[in-house]
Formats: structure tokens, C-alpha cells, sequence
């Protein structure tokens, strides 16, 4: 599909163009509560004294913080080795004391909620997206947010499997990080929206350099982008939309005020505990124009093995490898010491991300492909002896894969430059490749005996 290949040529501009790079990019100036746990590094100081997820952290050493720059200047100031922090857990503050220097956690910051108009047009119980989730997959998340609403309260992990996106193994060829994207390459997004019975359209704006006619034929100048969210929103139906905060991630949008000049929202980046307001206007929208009723998934199940093996077979959709291929391709670009010794810082950055990018995402995949396949086999028409082969291969290849990233042998966030990323560390990923690629094999004769 043509408009899906634009948005994949768009994504892999923007986030060459954003990703690593977050310092640049403008945010709105707001006042902040606090910072929130969103996560915990290995030996977490901060988790050893009692901190949690969710907790947010209110002051360092006894001053208010006012951004994650601030406490890490406070953080250098300190002398003492113990320091005082403040928390709140709920409506509880908790004071603890935790020794100074590294507290070992990923923070996001919390600012106070947007003032809403009178006349704001708002779409009320959709639920947050967060990277602490455990949703990672952010078009997949918008569409379960969206069905936990509307449709049949599918869990995000039966629509991983149910999309077909825990069978799908994707590379593009320039590296680019849009590669686990569920609407790039092979479209599983769409799949998605399709076997849960919604009508869907996307739109895409306005942009002289797209020249194909099946994307200019969606595409949009801004007002009439607006007019159609703002029409969506009155029938009450939110939209899906790229690009919304920060980095091109996929985010809904919930509402809007001020005559769609300011657009309600959920994304990945959101600052507030209630519906953030969208720092930019998404240059993709995907609109739900309603659900078909009583939509049997029956089917759907029936014919995902046969998806799976499609997914297989696929060689490439739209400079994507896929499949074995996707894996062969991949090894031999890490294996091309002459590529990485001419990389630019700029590029350096895109390859060391999208590396990363699809390693976590597809250990993440074939973590929640294995628990799918276990927990769906009858509903998948497989039978028991080999649903626990098909388990434990993709168990076997989650673990490879994420052994890579608790090594510390890849990492966007650990390896900051192409020294660091030494050839010895990609012939370590080569030969885990090379082992996932034998579970990849054998997974795939199981699929090809189960469709004959």
C-alpha cells in the first residue's frame, strides 16, 4: 500500500532527524510537580530504599526539582553521602534518604493538568500509553486503548498475536528505526483494525516531495486535516495520529478546544496524569469511522498460521526485509567493517538506534508470540505437542535476543559513539543472529508442515 510506504519514507526522515536528540527538540515551558519513576536500572539505589514505579520524586537534598536537568545539577552538588529525597506515592509523601550520586532510575516528568475550555470537545476514558507499560508497540497501544473503549476488551498482548506482529521479523535496508513499526513494511496495524471490524482511513499532510498518486490522492492541507479531527471527535471517535509530542511515535487524539487549535491527546510523552495537549500537528492521522457489530474473531484465528507463514515467505514490502531474509540481510550489514568505519556521527546515531530499536522489539514480539501460542493453540487449530515446540522455539529466541541487551553488547543508551560499538561486540550480535536464525528455520518448518 503506497500511503503506508509514504509514512515509512516520512518516519525514517524524522526520526534520522529527532531520535538521540532530544535536547534540540522545543518543548513547551511548564511548570513540573515532580518526577516520576518509569523505571529501574539493575542494583537501583533509589529501589533498594523503597522506591517504586509510579512514585513521583518531589525534591532532591530539600529543593523542589524543576526538571531531570536540575536534578542531575543537584545530584553533582552534593557532598554529604547520604542524601534526603522526598516522594509521593498516591496522596502518601515519603521521605527517605539514599546515597548520593546515581539513583538508578528513569524518570518523566509530571506537570500540572491543561485548563479546559468550556466549549473543549473531549473524549473521556481513554486510557494512557506509557514505555512502563509494557505496551511498547504504540500504534498497536493506540488501537487497544481505543478497542478497550469501543470493542470487545482484547488484552494488548492477544492483539501483538492476533496482528500477526509477534510473527514478524522486519530490516529496512538503510537501517532505518521505523523497522518494529506496525504499519511499515509489512502492515500489520492495518491487519489489526481490520479483523476487529473498524472502517479506517489514513490521511497524510500535505507534502510537495511525496509524488505518487495513491498518497497524493490522502493527502491533506492542514485545515482540512483539522476539520477532520475535529469531525471525528464530534461523532466520538478519537484518531490516531503520528508525531503528536516529542518523537514520531504513534498517539491518540482525544478532544480538542479553541476551534482545533489546541488537540487533546495521549502519547508515549505525555506530562500530566490527565490528557496532554499536542505540541505539534501529526502529519499522519488514521480515522476509525466506526465497528462493525458482533465482530467474530473466530476466523481471524483460524487464518493467522496462514498469515504467519505469509509473513515468512515475504521476502521484502517496501525496502523491508523480511523474514529469514530480514535476518541474513541484517548480519551481513554488521558484519560490513567498511560501512561502520565511514558512518557519521548523524548516522551513527540512526544505525546504533534502529539496531537497537528492532532487537527490543522483536525479543519483546516472540516473548508475547510464545505466551499467544500457548495460550490461544486451540483457537489456532494447533496441536498441543507441537504448540510447545512452536513455544519454546520463540521463548529460546526472546531470550537470545534479550541477552544481547542485558550484556550490554548493543544500546542506543549505552553506546554513544562508534568506538564503543567495537567489532568484537558485532560479531557477538552476528552469532546470536546466527542462533536465532536456526530457531527461525525450524519455526518456519513447523508453519510450512501446518499449512500443506
Amino acid at each position: 500500500m503506497k500511503v503506508i510506504k509514504t509514512i515509512c519514507t516520512m518516519l525514517m526522515f524524522l526520526l534520522s532527524m529527532q531520535l538521540l536528540a532530544n535536547e534540540k527538540i522545543a518543548k513547551q515551558e511548564r511548570e513540573i510537580l515532580g518526577l516520576k519513576i518509569i523505571g529501574f536500572t539493575d542494583e537501583s539505589a533509589l529501589e533498594k530504599e523503597g522506591a517504586k514505579l509510579g512514585d513521583i520524586l518531589l525534591k532532591y537534598d530539600g529543593k523542589k526539582l524543576k526538571s531531570i536537568k536540575h536534578l542531575q545539577k543537584l545530584k553533582q552538588e552534593v557532598t554529604k553521602e547520604k542524601v534526603k529525597i522526598l516522594l509521593k506515592r498516591d496522596k502518601v509523601k515519603i521521605a527517605l534518604k539514599v546515597p548520593a550520586g546515581e539513583l538508578g532510575a528513569y524518570f518523566q516528568p509530571i506537570a500540572k493538568p491543561h485548563k479546559i475550555d468550556k466549549n473543549a470537545k473531549i473524549i473521556k476514558g481513554i486510557g494512557k500509553l506509557g514505555f512502563d507499560m509494557g505496551i511498547d508497540n504504540s500504534f498497536i497501544a493506540c488501537v487497544w486503548r481505543i478497542d478497550e473503549k469501543f470493542g470487545s476488551g482484547i488484552s494488548y498482548e492477544d492483539m501483538i498475536g492476533l496482528s500477526g506482529y509477534a510473527f514478524r521479523t522486519q530490516f529496512h535496508k538503510d537501517w532505518c528505526p521505523s523497522s518494529p513499526d506496525a504499519t511499515c513494511g509489512k502492515d500489520v496495524g492495518g491487519q489489526l483494525l481490520e479483523k476487529l471490524g473498524y472502517k479506517y482511513e489514513y490521511y497524510l499532510l500535505q507534502n510537495p516531495e511525496i509524488r505518487d498518486e495513491e498518497s497524493k490522492e490522502r493527502m491533506r492541507e492542514k485545515e482540512e486535516i483539522k476539520t477532520i479531527i475535529m469531525k471525528s471527535i464530534d461523532n466520538g471517535w478519537p484518531v490516531i495520529a503520528l508525531d503528536l509530542i516529542e518523537i514520531p511515535e504513534w498517539g491518540i487524539i482525544t478532544g480538542y478546544q479553541k476551534h482545533g487549535q489546541e488537540l487533546f491527546c495521549r502519547t508515549y510523552f505525555d506530562m500530566t496524569e490527565d490528557y496532554e495537549i499536542a505540541q505539534k500537528f501529526p502529519w499522519v492521522i488514521c480515522v476509525i469511522n466506526g465497528k462493525k457489530k458482533d465482530t467474530e474473531l473466530t476466523e481471524a484465528y483460524e487464518n493467522l498460521i496462514y498469515f504467519a507463514k505469509d509473513l515468512y515467505d515475504t521476502e521484502k514490502a517496501d525496502g523491508y526485509y523480511l523474514g529469514l531474509s530480514a535476518i541474513t540481510y541484517w548480519m551481513e550489514k554488521l558484519d560490513n567493517k567498511k560501512f561502520f568505519a565511514e558512518l557519521d556521527d548523524e548516522k551513527f546515531s540512526q544505525v546504533n538506534l534502529a539496531n537497537t530499536w528492532t532487537i527490543k522489539s522483536l525479543s519483546e514480539a516472540r516473548r508475547i508470540g510464545s505466551e499467544f501460542i500457548e495460550r490461544h493453540s486451540k483457537e489456532l487449530g494447533i496441536d498441543k505437542s507441537i504448540a510447545e515446540n512452536m513455544v519454546n522455539i520463540y521463548k529460546r529466541e526472546s531470550e537470545i535476543l534479550s541477552n544481547l541487551i542485558d550484556e550490554g553488547d548493543i544500546g542506543a543508551y549505552f553506546i554513544q559513539d562508534k568506538e564503543q560499538w567495537t567489532d568484537e561486540m558485532r560479531e557477538k550480535q552476528i552469532e546470536a543472529l546466527k542462533a536465532f536464525y536456526g530457531l527461525e528455520q525450524e519455526f518456519y518448518s513447523i508453519l510450512s508442515e501446518k499449512v500443506k
